[in-house]
């Protein structure tokens, strides 16, 4: 197996042709594929993509302004790329879904919440490490 290391900046196109002249394509995409941050939701895409969800979500509720909402926001990204395909993880910015953070009585920030089939199942508040997120997600994997 050979490590090639491929500038940020070069476009998948370019990355196409070097990587097959290795020998590695499937291997690359496939990491590739394996790399994700949350997503957005709001009002108009709550049901859909929380409440109507195959899969365990976790929503982070946050807002622009808030130190510890921005803290905690690489884990979120970091849980979304450990558990893509099993659990969809998603940021709800408060200032713009107030409706859905009264809902759900979000009265401080930041705030994950944990929705299965439609219910949600657990909350945790304030700037929580990674294993915390984890234990508290892992629960709901594979039910």
């Amino acid at each position: 197996m050979k490590i090639v290391s491929v500038p940020a900046t070069m476009s998948l196109s370019v990355m196409t042709g070097m990587i097959s002249d290795f020998g590695m394509f499937a291997h690359i995409l496939l990491l590739d594929w394996n790399c994700a941050v949350a997503g957005v939701v709001n009002e108009a895409t709550w049901d859909t993509l929380v409440l109507k969800s195959d899969i365990p979500v976790l929503v982070d509720f946050w807002a622009p302004w808030c130190g510890p909402c921005r803290m905690i926001a690489p884990l979120i990204d970091e849980l979304a790329s450990l558990y893509v395909g099993q659990v969809r993880c998603l940021k709800l910015n408060t200032d713009e879904s107030a409706g859905i953070a009264t809902k759900y009585g979000i009265r401080s920030i930041p705030t994950v919440m944990i929705f299965n089939r439609g219910e949600k199942k657990e909350t945790v508040i304030g700037a929580v490490g990674k294993s915390t997120l984890k234990t508290a997600l892992e629960k709901y994997i594979g039910w």
